[in-house]
């Protein structure tokens, strides 16, 4: 590749200002096919609730880091994460 040739990255590259939200948007992608639900207040945060509503497992995001806590007595969340 000589040095003035332009490619076109296909996703988010870390380090760029859009970095983060790219990782946030599939991090949300990927816990909400899991079964977890974001807050309609804070949008990092995401809940996990079993089969009788109870909530059992919750994750935080802030750029790149991912905080999670759950129940481990609950089969559903922990298969979940």
């Amino acid at each position: 590749m000589s040095p003035d040739t332009v490619v076109r990255a296909l996703g988010s590259i870390y380090g760029t200002k859009d970095a983060g939200r790219g990782f946030w948007l599939f991090l949300k992608e990927i816990l909400e096919e899991e079964g977890f639900t974001a807050s309609k207040l804070e949008h990092a945060l995401f809940f996990f609730h079993d089969s009788s509503g109870r909530l059992t497992g919750m994750a935080g995001s802030h750029v790149d880091d991912v905080l999670l806590g759950h129940d481990p007595s609950c089969p559903e969340v922990t298969a979940a994460i």
